[in-house]
């Protein structure tokens, strides 16, 4: 795949201007992914709800362009609120979806007036110490998980969300008894899944342990929180996810089994973060160095620091080399971060690549500036918004004296 325009705007003259390494977004491509999705599941189901996963990207630009498509905010942390707020969403439209929490962060949860998914019973009860919430739901661990690498699996007996199953009446009479009005339920099917038919499997091993729950507790199902995981394509010969069959086939799952317990129609709520984000974003980095060792080694101004994935648990991204297509053998494509686990790729096919070239990272808006660090004094890159035509800065690169800046002497 060769990559030399983002959104109409060369890759080189990007470079040039906003320096490299550096995040570039398209705007309009944002959009089109949220009312993609959007559009899939309405048509499916009456009442439908997109809380995006704030944690995929974070960038206040980024939430401002979702928050006007419609979309709510889904926060895993008080940092995650925080930035929410400060992006405008109506305090109505933030959801909170955390897990171990500290008695800080379950004060700022208290303060929330949007959907509230506790992932214990345990964080349930040090709420309740300090608020008790009008409406709340547990994440049920559905014993179902998947994802394209076992460090992002959400599900199942060794996954450390939710509650089994068994617990779940428990659970919710526990919060009836406590005060609550209002319920749902929620589970994590897992991460970055393509296949269509696992969001139906999941939602059905839910509600067949859930449903009966509230029919025999007698309690209202305000909301069905199927969660997010909704996968993209990170190689070519990935498919994309068929949103229409997976928004008709978890329907009919959630409609056949909320009718058989006569729990109505409550709102169904997703949480979408890499399907909204992923593909509507580069990583620009440069060629610093060509070693020829014991292997051939291309070295750029990005590193593990800048796209931590492939380092932390062997995600691939697209690469492209601009102005160049073939390939002159393979090559280990590697950054400047003193670490032996400092690798985008090993044996990658590359054209004859020199000093200087511009590389490119596809799919990298969803857990790549939102995973930096400054580990090394390595500076984070800048993050830079294409919208009908035009580039600007929407977060500078951080400079040295910022990375000190919290120091104490």
């Amino acid at each position: 795949m060769i990559v030399k325009q983002i959104d109409g705007l060369d890759i080189r003259d990007l470079a040039v201007r906003f320096g490299t390494p550096t995040y570039v977004y398209s705007a309009g491509r944002i959009r089109e992914n949220y009312h993609a999705l959007n559009s899939a599941l309405s048509a499916s189901y009456p009442t439908v709800r997109l809380q995006y996963a704030v944690k995929a990207n974070m960038n206040l630009t980024v939430l401002r362009i979702l928050r006007d498509c419609g979309a709510g905010a889904d926060c895993a942390s008080p940092g995650e609120i925080h930035a929410a707020e400060r992006a405008g969403f109506a305090p109505e439209a933030i959801s909170y979806t955390g897990n171990y929490e500290s008695p800080d962060d379950l004060g700022q949860v208290a303060k929330l007036r949007g959907l509230v998914n506790m992932d214990d019973v345990t964080s349930f009860e040090r709420l309740c110490r300090i608020h008790v919430p009008e409406r709340i739901s547990f994440r049920i661990n559905p014993g179902l998980g998947r994802g394209a690498f076992e460090q992002i699996n959400t599900g199942g007996e060794k996954s450390k969300f939710g509650i089994p199953f068994e617990q779940a009446e428990a659970a919710y009479r526990l919060a009836r008894d406590r005060g609550v009005k209002r319920f749902g339920v929620h589970m994590m099917p897992g991460s970055s899944i393509l296949d269509a038919e696992h969001f139906a499997q999941a939602a059905t091993l839910l509600l067949d342990a859930v449903a009966p729950v509230f029919a025999k507790l007698g309690l209202p199902l305000d909301f069905v929180d199927v969660g997010g995981g909704f996968g993209i394509p990170y190689a070519d010969h990935e498919t994309s996810l068929d949103l229409t069959a997976m928004a008709q086939g978890l329907s009919a799952a959630i409609v056949e089994r909320l009718d058989r317990h006569h729990l109505g129609r409550p709102t169904l709520v997703c949480e979408p973060g890499r399907i909204l984000v992923g593909n509507a974003g580069w990583l620009i980095s440069r060629v610093s160095a060509v070693k020829q060792s014991y292997r051939r080694f291309v070295g750029v101004d990005a590193g593990m620091t800048t796209l931590l994935r492939p380092a932390l648990y062997g995600a691939r991204h697209r690469v492209s080399v601009y102005g160049k297509s073939g390939t002159s053998g393979t090559a280990d494509l590697c950054g400047p971060v003193c670490e032996s686990s400092d690798f985008f790729a090993r044996d990658l096919a590359l054209p004859d690549v020199t000093e200087g070239d511009l590389i490119t990272f596809s799919e990298a808006g969803a857990y790549g500036y939102a995973m930096s660090s400054d580990y090394n004094g390595r500076p984070r890159p800048a993050e830079v918004l294409i919208d009908a035509g035009s580039a600007r800065v929407i977060r500078r690169r951080q400079s040295l004296d910022e990375i000190l800046a919290l120091n104490e002497v």
